[in-house]
C-alpha cells in the first residue's frame, strides 16, 4: 500500500482572499436571517484586515494528489478533502466548551477539482475563533496547531497567525457592533 503523502497548512489570509472572506461573511449573515443587517464591503473589510489588522482569518489548506475516484482503491488515494475533514471533525470536538463561550466557525470549504469523478487534491477552509479571554484563544490555537499536524500525518502542516485583535466586550445597552468595517445591528 503507497505511503499516503497529503499536506496540510493553514496560511494567513492575503488581500486576494478579501473577496472570499467577505463573501463568508454575508453567507453567514444569511443564514442567521441577518443579510440585511450587514453594511459593509469588500474595501473596507481589506483596511480593516490589512491595513489596522482589526481582525483574525486563518485559512487551513491541505494538498494531496487528484486521482480517477472509479480506478483508485481507497487506500492507494492521497484524499485532500478526506483529511480535510478529519482536522475538521477534530477541531469542533476540541473547541466545544461548556459554557458555549467560545465561538469555532468553520465558514468556508472549497475542494478541488470540484469533479464528481476525481478525488479531490486540494481542499481549504476558512476558520474564525472568538473568545472574551486571550488565554482561551492561545490555549485553543495551539489545540488547533496539533490537531492539523496530527490529522495530516504523515504529511507537513504549517500554521501562522494572521493577525490577533484583544476580545472587543460591548456595553450594555448598545444597539450595533462593528466589526472589520461590517457594522451588524444587534436585537
Amino acid at each position: 500500500m503507497p505511503e499516503e503523502t497529503t499536506t496540510a497548512t493553514i496560511r494567513p489570509a492575503t488581500e486576494d482572499d478579501v473577496q472570499l472572506i467577505f463573501d463568508l461573511i454575508c453567507e453567514l449573515a444569511t443564514y442567521e436571517k441577518l443579510r440585511d443587517e450587514v453594511v459593509g464591503t469588500p474595501e473596507l473589510l481589506r483596511a480593516s484586515l490589512f491595513d489596522s489588522r482589526a481582525a483574525e482569518a486563518l485559512i487551513v489548506e491541505v494538498e494531496g494528489e487528484e486521482a480517477h475516484a472509479g480506478t483508485t482503491p481507497r487506500a492507494a488515494r492521497k484524499d485532500a478533502f478526506a483529511a480535510a475533514t478529519r482536522m475538521a471533525a477534530a477541531m469542533y470536538e476540541a473547541t466545544t466548551d461548556a459554557d458555549d463561550t467560545l465561538r469555532f466557525t468553520i465558514g468556508r470549504v472549497d475542494v478541488h477539482p470540484g469533479s464528481p469523478n476525481t478525488v479531490p487534491g486540494q481542499a481549504s477552509f476558512t476558520i474564525d475563533m472568538r473568545h472574551p479571554s486571550n488565554d482561551v484563544l492561545d490555549a485553543h490555537e495551539k489545540t488547533l496547531l496539533a490537531i492539523v499536524a496530527a490529522r495530516a500525518a504523515p504529511c507537513t502542516a504549517g500554521v501562522e497567525r494572521v493577525t490577533a485583535v484583544a476580545p472587543t466586550r460591548l456595553a450594555c445597552g448598545e444597539t450595533s457592533l462593528t466589526i472589520i468595517g461590517l457594522e451588524m445591528v444587534l436585537p
